[in-house]
């Protein structure tokens, strides 16, 4: 039965609510936080998704502030990164809203898609309110046979929930691992979604052999095939995210710090491999690629060399030959314009390892 109720939570709109939350104005205007987490809990039960992600999601979700001043219009959201490495409660509606929505959630479970489901998850995790209980539920809910109706993003992010908040649930790791290797899931995935997964299961320290070749497959096929590596991906090689209004988005391109947090977070949990050495041959190449030809805006001060501080930290644990990565490296383009202890931890990574350099 569908979630209805009176009094001005129901009756202003989602920019009201949010502008009303920003302000602190829950009191004056006679909201309470058990009726607001009702009313977002009907909004997302209520919305019915396409192959879509953030892009729709962030007009009705009026507990979170990104991107929305008082006053703006619902166009003024958008996908910029407002976190730093820590959740940032302040950008999201007070704890208690949370705990209501968690047990309606749940009492509830099976009314929501599993996509709104993952969305509302996520404000939980950036807003801080971690729930084991909660969480439990979520996942217990997601292998009930839920987990193929998530698109692309939304399975990463669900996994990416549990990982962030560092909450255990092996079943829903290992289901979702299974879903991973299906071909046609692999190939539908875009570079956040491949960041998102192995920082997951790089997190909880879950390993999945098969899973992480399949990922490792579908990364290099991406890498591999955008050319030159500007900042969308194209139709040919990805599918774009659909809007509800019909309209697409271009899935984003890797970037340079992408392929460092991804090598980083695959240092401990994946051993060297056909796939991994493979892997490693087309991030090398579209690291100098890219930085001979990405628009300026894509890049950030250090990033190549941070990159090749995390393939000589993989090599040197791994004790793989160096040489084969590095010893035709172009570190004066990879190099240019880093911090100077960037190059110099550089610097004595690659003369531990016995590569020549002109650093």
């Amino acid at each position: 039965e569908p979630l209805t109720g009176d009094g001005p939570e129901w009756t202003m709109d989602i920019q009201e609510l949010k502008e009303a939350l920003i302000d602190r104005r829950e009191k004056e205007l006679g909201l309470s936080y058990e009726e607001l987490a009702r009313r977002a809990v009907a909004e997302y039960e209520a919305f019915a998704p396409r192959v879509l992600s953030w892009h729709d999601f962030q007009f009705l979700t009026f507990w979170f502030f990104g991107g929305v001043k008082k006053g703006a219009s619902r166009k003024s959201g958008g996908t910029q990164n407002y976190f730093g490495k820590n959740e940032q409660s302040e950008m999201f509606a007070p704890r208690p809203f949370f705990e209501h929505a968690a047990q309606l959630i749940v009492d509830r479970l099976g009314a929501m898609h599993p996509i709104p489901l993952t969305y509302f998850c996520w404000t939980f995790t950036r807003a801080g309110v971690h729930v084991r209980w909660f969480m439990d539920a979520l996942g217990d809910h997601f292998c009930e046979g839920h987990i193929p109706m998530c698109d692309r993003c939304s399975l990463g992010t669900m996994l990416w929930n549990f990982g962030k908040q560092r909450m255990q649930h092996d079943q829903f790791f290992e289901d979702a691992a299974t879903e991973l290797v299906r071909p046609n899931r692999i190939r539908s995935l875009a570079p956040r979604n491949y960041q998102n997964t192995i920082l997951a299961y790089s997190w909880m320290r879950h390993s999945h052999t098969r899973s992480l070749h399949a990922l490792l497959s579908g990364m290099r096929r991406v890498l591999d095939e955008h050319d030159p590596p500007g900042p969308k991906l194209e139709r040919e090689l990805l599918f774009a995210y659909t809007c509800k209004d019909g309209s697409e988005v271009l899935a984003d391109s890797f970037r340079i710090n992408s392929l460092v947090t991804i090598l980083r977070a695959l240092r401990p949990i994946t051993a060297p491999s056909a796939a991994m050495e493979g892997c490693l041959e087309s991030m090398v190449d579209y690291v100098h690629r890219s930085a001979r030809d990405s628009p300026k805006w894509m890049r950030e001060q250090s990033d190549a060399c941070k990159f090749l501080l995390e393939l000589a930290a993989y090599l040197e644990q791994h004790g793989l030959d160096a040489a084969r990565y590095l010893a035709r490296a172009d570190f004066q383009l990879l190099c240019r314009n880093a911090l100077p202890r960037d190059v110099g931890d550089l610097r004595a990574s690659l003369d531990r390892l016995g590569i020549e350099h002109p650093l």
